[in-house]
């Protein structure tokens, strides 16, 4: 085992991580100075525990190691062993910000998915409140259509269009007159709704092979991480003067892959060292990230598509209703299909 190096609290090798079993403890995560989490390591807590001969009679507190760049690592430490609640205190707040962090992220995806049905009718979207508020302070957001050149409240405009829809109402051709177009644009909309279904789908069903691509992407690369870092711990206990995967071999186990190796699977011959297959570990790892990055970019274009196809599948189902409407309601009523396209 190796002690007082990364991942020395980790690693299966790693002697922080048994000590720290051995003793029954489970040290938590502290804040760091750069914002990030820390765990609080065992260097720090054993101060408290004994006096340094040369330096401990001098104070009350002890001297506590200050380079794990955890913030305020004497009181953290006390807070352990003693078993305050301080430390529950400050995850808890963490625990907060970042639960802040998600709600800003999803406030701002909302803004965007608001503002993009806006900007899909032709209307504008005016939020006052950019951040997250709470329900007593929010203000109503408002949509604003283009009115002659000129951004009005919608609730205007809408008043203009109905003004104009009365005046256009007596030049509008009754149903009844157009009764055969529009059975026969019922047929063609129904045909365009089966067209768009069916791309529809297919694209969802490739949407979901690249999400299932992702995945096993995704678990490979973990695979390959973790086989990188068992060869890392080899080569450092090596480099420490220890051994570590020698009898794995002799017991017909795979080193890398701890699988059992029967006599057909055994070769004789040269074997890899840890350093050509951390080679190799690293351009697999270069190549899924590549990988990833592509796979990613494509399940980005098959969501912008599915979204616009359902887009116009739905106007084209919007269309069948108002035919089906049309050609079942009274035949003097006004051409709803007629209006609309007008």
């Amino acid at each position: 085992m190796y002690v007082r190096e990364g991942g020395s609290t980790t690693s299966e090798v790693g002697f922080h991580r048994l000590l720290e079993e051995f003793l029954g403890w489970s040290l938590p995560f502290v804040p760091g100075y750069s914002g990030e989490t820390i765990r609080l390591y065992l260097e720090i807590l054993f101060p408290l525990f004994y006096i340094e001969q040369k330096f401990g009679w001098g104070g009350v507190a002890p001297r506590i190691p200050t380079h794990y760049r955890i913030r305020d690592p004497l009181n953290r430490a006390v807070e352990f062993v003693l078993g305050l609640s301080t430390l529950d205190l400050i995850r808890a707040r963490e625990a907060l910000k970042e639960e802040e962090g998600v709600i800003a992220a999803e406030w701002t995806a909302a803004i965007g998915r608001l503002g993009g049905a806006a900007n899909a009718e032709n209307l504008r979207l005016i939020l006052p409140d950019a951040r997250p508020v709470g329900a007593g302070r929010r203000s109503p957001a408002m949509f604003e259509a283009l009115d002659n050149e000129r951004w009005t409240h919608l609730e205007t405009v809408e008043s203009l269009w109905q003004e104009r829809l009365s005046a256009m109402t007596d030049q509008i051709l009754p149903a009844g007159e157009l009764t055969d177009r529009s059975r026969a644009g019922l047929a063609d909309a129904e045909a365009q709704v089966r067209k768009l279904g069916a791309a529809v789908r297919e694209l969802r069903e490739q949407l979901a092979i690249s999400g299932a691509d992702l995945d096993a992407l995704a678990s490979r690369f973990a695979g390959v991480e973790a086989d990188r870092r068992q060869l890392m711990d080899v080569q450092r206990i090596r480099r420490l003067g220890g051994e570590l995967d020698l009898p794995l071999i002799a017991e017909g186990r795979c080193p890398t892959c701890q699988q059992e190796l029967d006599g057909r699977g055994v070769a004789f011959g040269t074997v890899s060292s840890s350093e050509e297959n951390i080679a190799l570990l690293d351009a697999e790892r270069v190549t899924l990230q590549a990988m990833q990055a592509a796979a990613q970019e494509r399940s980005s274009r098959l969501q912008e598509s599915v979204r616009a196809a359902e887009t116009d599948l739905e106007a084209a189902r919007d269309q069948v209703r108002l035919l089906r409407d049309e050609l079942v309601g009274p035949s003097n009523a006004p051409s709803a299909v007629r209006s609309r396209n007008a």
